[in-house]
């Protein structure tokens, strides 16, 4: 299975204003931390492929979101 950073880079790489780093830890517990929102600051833990367009379009009702938010 390809990671998050790959599938975000091959599906969003052509949006302006959207850049998509890589990092090599964020933690290692249950509640870590998978993706980092800037300027934000909000954080995403166990994303799963279908919220990708809301959390970056911002398109849908942000309660979809809601399993998905760490703080």
């Amino acid at each position: 299975m390809r990671s998050i950073y790959e599938k975000l880079r091959k599906e969003f790489a052509t949006l302006e204003n959207l850049r998509v780093w890589r990092c090599s830890y964020l933690g290692g517990h249950q509640f870590a931390t998978t993706l980092i929102d800037f300027p934000t600051g909000q954080v995403w833990g166990h994303l799963e492929r279908q919220i990708f367009f809301t959390l970056i379009l911002r398109n849908s009702p942000v309660t979809v979101l809601r399993l998905f938010y760490r703080g």
